[in-house]
């Protein structure tokens, strides 16, 4: 993405987080929430006998009205409404096709 770094400082980006920065509101409204979800005790415990240094590894959404005030971007937003739906439409749209070289005569 333009010479920026990845979240692990990897100069490609993965596919998945470059879908969850577009897929993101905050990018076409220019408002940032925080307090969006808090850390809760898992439901099912993976490895019940095993000492947990930390109990709250997993993550809920909290209620909209839970939500703190909404923090202004610096310079607004990056795109419009209209660009956002636009967007996501193409993920949709993209994530349907068949990726990939078609199948050889012998199905392989």
């Amino acid at each position: 993405m333009r010479g920026i770094k990845s979240p692990k400082s990897k100069p490609r980006w993965h596919p998945s987080i470059v879908a969850k920065v577009l897929r993101n509101p905050v990018y076409s409204t220019g408002e940032w929430h925080y307090g969006k979800r808090e850390g809760v005790a898992p439901k099912k415990l993976i490895k019940p006998d095993a000492d947990r240094h930390r109990v709250k590894s997993s993550w809920k959404l909290r209620p909209l009205s839970e939500w703190c005030k909404p923090q202004k971007l610096e310079g607004g937003s990056i795109w419009t409404q209209a660009q956002q739906e636009a967007i996501v439409q193409a993920l949709e749209r993209n994530g349907r096709m068949e990726n990939g070289k078609p199948a050889a005569q012998d199905g392989y």
